[in-house]
């Protein structure tokens, strides 16, 4: 889950990342994926549309406050999802003006953040789980059986029976997609979705739609080894 902190306060800063990380197999935090920011302007230097996921923006900073923080991450980005961290819960009505999902109030402990995040994981869950295209469009990663790779283009056929077309090269599509370890290069210019393979068989990836998606034998035994693994985490 990609992450940023921002605080003008180490301890606060220190103590909010400990907890998040020590509940990593339950919420899906990593320490490499956190970013620490001690200002506003500072974050903001380096914010761009869909960098993160999800934003802790402490209120009472120097200089750039929280609030004036997420009026701006606003203008940039109208999807990430932002918590508001504080000492006082009287911006209520400033919350709502950017849409704040949560008020974390300090002292930070485990117990108020495991309470934050069974109001927020529904949520995050659908926006982790799923890639912004170039277009703008995003589309959930469990809807996707398997992509494919035509000069400019990324084909991506869907659950639904759609193919959605997007102007989008391989090594792009491959960036976006593989970062998910759902996800394997099987084929040059194709990638297949391991939550909907049925089985290897004659040198194919056969899928649950019926398509069978070929497998070139130089990635033969690494497709091999990643359906595998696929099953064992699924178990």
């Amino acid at each position: 889950m990609r992450t940023a902190l921002v605080d003008d306060l180490k301890d606060d800063i220190k103590g909010l990342r400990s907890i998040l990380t020590a509940g990593k197999n339950q919420y899906g935090f990593t320490d490499s994926e956190i970013d620490v920011y001690a200002s506003g302007e500072e974050f903001l230097e380096d914010f761009e549309n869909d960098k993160y996921d999800l934003i802790f923006l402490d209120i009472f900073m120097e200089d750039m406050t929280g609030i004036d923080t997420a009026r701006r991450v606003r203008e940039i980005d109208d999807k990430v999802h932002i918590v508001f961290t504080t000492t006082s819960n009287d911006f209520a009505s400033e919350s709502y003006e950017v849409r704040a999902e949560y008020y974390l109030l300090k002292p930070y402990t485990e117990e108020n953040v495991a309470k934050m995040m069974r109001v927020l994981l529904p949520a995050l869950t659908r926006t982790v789980n799923s890639i912004q295209l170039p277009d703008g469009s995003r589309i959930p990663t469990d809807s996707i059986i398997y992509a494919e790779s035509r000069g400019h283009y990324a084909y991506l056929h869907l659950k639904n029976g759609r193919v959605y077309k997007t102007r989008l090269n391989y090594s792009d599509m491959e960036n976006i997609l593989c970062r998910f370890d759902s996800f394997i290069s099987c084929f040059k210019g194709v990638i297949v979705n391991l939550e909907y393979v049925d089985d290897l068989a004659d040198g194919n990836m056969i899928m649950r739609s019926g398509d069978r998606v070929p497998v070139s034998r130089r990635k033969a035994a690494e497709v091999k080894q990643a359906f595998a693994d696929y099953l064992f985490r699924s178990m």
